[in-house]
């Protein structure tokens, strides 16, 4: 057997376990129940397993689409006439529950071989019980909660490697040895951060697990280890090639 058809067997052996994979988790939805009118032609758990594909694919929506339209063996598979829209999948994942989503994901990104470089940088969003915004309509204040959301995320398959959410007020310094340590280092080569991640403590974490610290010095920043050789090197290198 040739090296391109060792590839194309192993590509479909991922391809159908991943869909057996699947339709084995979708079956932890509730069927919908039939009613009035037309039949579902769609139903959310069917929903479900197209989007689990989807994201393996890495495709967009619409491309995605058109991937299922041309793949009859798949519609098969699936009991489905013809493939949905792209505002049907996308909707679709309003409605599934989180902790459906979350087995999703982690059956993904367990197919998936350990980064070669991540980047971590935050987010956040916000409720509406907490914080403070002013309403100059009405001349009130409201109340609005915001929460931080860190993120380590694979640079090459744009995956969530590692994520914590944080309700209370903080830098973001304090959240990346937490965020690289849930991270698989078998292969880690570079880990890219902002300024706001800069410290001696996560500099040295970074580069005692193998990686290197991507992550800019400030301004005026001292090259005195204090415990962090490779901040030192870090601040060295980058006085040297600014």
């Amino acid at each position: 057997m040739s090296y391109n058809q060792s590839y194309d067997t192993a590509k479909s052996h991922h391809f159908h376990f991943l869909l057996d994979s699947l339709i084995k988790l979708s079956n932890m939805i509730p069927q919908q129940q039939p009613g009035f009118g037309r039949p579902v032609e769609f139903p959310l758990s069917i929903l479900f397993v197209l989007l689990g594909l989807k994201f393996d694919t890495g495709l967009s929506y619409r491309e995605f689409v058109a991937f299922v339209t041309f793949n009859p063996t798949l519609l098969e598979k699936l009991n489905l006439t013809r493939a949905p829209s792209y505002s049907t999948l996308q909707q679709a994942l309003k409605k599934l529950h989180t902790r459906l989503l979350h087995q999703m994901y982690r059956l993904l990104a367990r197919r998936r071989p350990p980064p070669k470089t991540v980047a971590v940088d935050a987010s956040g969003f916000s409720h509406s019980t907490g914080g403070e915004w002013s309403s100059v309509r009405f001349k009130t204040t409201r109340r609005r909660r915001f929460h931080g959301l860190h993120n380590a995320v694979d640079t090459d398959s744009l995956m969530i490697t590692a994520s914590r959410v944080r309700a209370s007020p903080g830098g973001d310094v304090q959240h990346l040895v937490a965020l690289v340590r849930r991270v698989d280092s078998t292969h880690l080569g570079v880990v890219y951060g902002d300024k706001g991640y800069i410290s001696r403590k996560n500099v040295q974490f970074i580069s005692d697990v193998g990686a290197y610290p991507a992550i800019e010095p400030k301004e005026n920043a001292v090259p005195r280890s204090r415990g962090s050789p490779a901040y030192r090197q870090l601040v060295h290198e980058y006085q040297e090639g600014g």
